[in-house]
């Protein structure tokens, strides 16, 4: 029996988190431990200086958790501290997540990612999972919400049980720690889909100041732009911007390859002798 971990960013009341659950449950015995709330953007953090409190929830006929801290936290909580009978994970599931996370300048915030970076520390591969259009779209985090799009849900959590059923079958890419999956908006599972690379992505202002306090500030995302492709493969901001669905294998803490002379330019042997 495969044991899944599921975990998200958007809190225990996101849209998505029932549909992925259903979707899962066919392919093993799956547990779920989210934050409360809303922990969007908050990356791999990890509460350590304040206590975590758990509560158990049920929604049609799922045990949930609910953690009041990071995702991280519900991560490792979930892993190390809920179940007592020495049972072993087999994956972590993180989303599915409103909105996209693509590019490296997505990746390195996103709560979602953040949890599977989680995983990985405790040597558990992971899948990211994340849904939306272009940030620009205007209105989109309503659409996201809307209860009559509720479909929307089933059709991407049907995308992600099939990622998850290969990845239990066959186990990830060989120097992969994540799948990062990517679903534009009205993905189903007849959306084309590509294995992509991380495009290198910025983004400008994001604090804006209050009207009423010039000094009080406001977060509100503008536009992110890709910076440029890695030219190894079609990036993930390349295959959304064109409907299609990306998965993307990332490798955590990998060092990048440099050129000899910059080696040569840094390294030391040691202070000067004689």
């Amino acid at each position: 029996m495969k044991r899944l971990l599921v975990t998200n960013d958007d809190g225990i009341d996101s849209p998505a988190l029932l549909p992925l659950l259903r979707s899962l449950a066919p392919l093993g015995e799956v547990h779920c431990v989210v934050p409360d709330r809303q922990r969007s953007w908050i990356g791999a953090g990890v509460t350590r200086l304040d206590p975590v409190d758990i509560q158990r929830v049920e929604r049609d006929g799922f045990q949930l958790h609910a953690c009041t801290g990071t995702p991280a936290d519900s991560v490792n909580i979930g892993l190390h501290s809920l179940l007592d009978d020495g049972l072993r994970f087999d994956l972590l599931v993180s989303g599915i997540n409103l909105g996209l996370n693509q590019g490296d300048a997505f990746i390195s915030s996103s709560g979602t990612i953040g949890a599977a970076a989680e995983a990985v520390s405790s040597g558990l591969p992971a899948i990211a999972t994340s849904l939306g259009p272009q940030p620009t779209d205007a209105g989109w985090t309503e659409r996201l919400v809307d209860p009559a799009r509720a479909k929307q849900w089933d059709d991407a959590a049907a995308v992600v049980a099939d990622l998850v059923r290969l990845t239990l079958e066959s186990g990830l890419p060989d120097g992969a720690d994540i799948l990062n999956l990517n679903m534009p908006e009205g993905t189903t599972t007849a959306t084309p889909r590509r294995v992509t690379s991380v495009a290198r992505t910025a983004y400008d202002r994001l604090f804006h100041p209050l009207p009423e306090n010039a000094a009080r500030f406001q977060a509100e995302f503008g536009t992110l732009r890709e910076r440029r492709g890695t030219g190894e493969r079609l990036s993930d901001f390349e295959a959304l911007a064109t409907g299609i669905v990306s998965i993307t294998p990332l490798r955590l803490a990998e060092a990048a390859d440099v050129s000899e002379s910059w080696i040569e330019a840094l390294e030391s042997t040691g202070p000067p002798t004689g």
